[in-house]
């Protein structure tokens, strides 16, 4: 994000030194969660604010039956929203794949102590069924499951906003041949006329 300055003009940001940007990589973010966290340092040091899915319009997130009947203006809208979505559910996802790593984070422990009072004869599959029965890792297990799934079913939604988005833009690609077409052949009309 570049500083703007009355009137859009840009502004010129201070290069920093080495040493000054040393000093502020030690900066310590504080925050519920490392996306939080990390979030908040790159607004502070970067400039970078992270997208936000506050102004989609859901009403033209649902494809309409037929896009060949919408208009030129409304598939335009229908892109524009696609796009914007993707872009809000990419930032989402990279959200929750840093809380998935914060869970495995706070689960290894769990799993190196529950591994570790075992014999060292027993094969992993035994290790990992009295892991299983371990209320504190089960706990973790859970929670580590459902955000593995939250993180597949944004996957999965991810490559439906690439399908719809392919789908408009190959409509608005068509009308834009035939107009040229069209354009051909009043040409070549226009030309027998004289």
């Amino acid at each position: 994000m570049i500083p703007k300055g009355k009137k859009g003009e840009l502004k010129r940001i201070k290069r920093e030194e080495p040493d000054e940007v040393a000093e502020s990589a030690k900066v310590v973010f504080k925050g519920d969660t490392r996306y939080e966290q990390i979030e908040a340092e790159l607004v502070t040091t970067a400039g970078i604010k992270m997208f936000t899915n506050d102004t989609v319009d859901s009403e033209y997130l649902q494809l309409p039956p037929h896009l060949d009947d919408e208009q030129s203006k409304e598939l335009g809208r229908y892109l524009h929203t696609f796009t914007q979505q993707k872009i809000w559910v990419r930032t989402f996802m990279s959200r929750v794949g840093a809380m998935l790593r914060e869970k495995e984070d706070e689960f290894a422990p769990i799993k190196d102590r529950v591994f570790s009072s075992q014999d060292k004869k027993m094969s992993v599959t035994e290790k990992e069924l009295k892991l299983s029965v371990d209320l504190e890792a089960m706990e973790k297990i859970e929670e580590l499951q459902f955000l593995q799934e939250k993180y597949n079913m944004l996957s999965d939604y991810m490559d439906n906003l690439v399908d719809g988005i392919f789908s408009i833009s190959r409509e608005i690609s068509r009308r834009e041949g035939d107009f040229k077409d069209q354009g051909r052949v009043d040409n070549v009309n226009n030309k027998r006329r004289n």
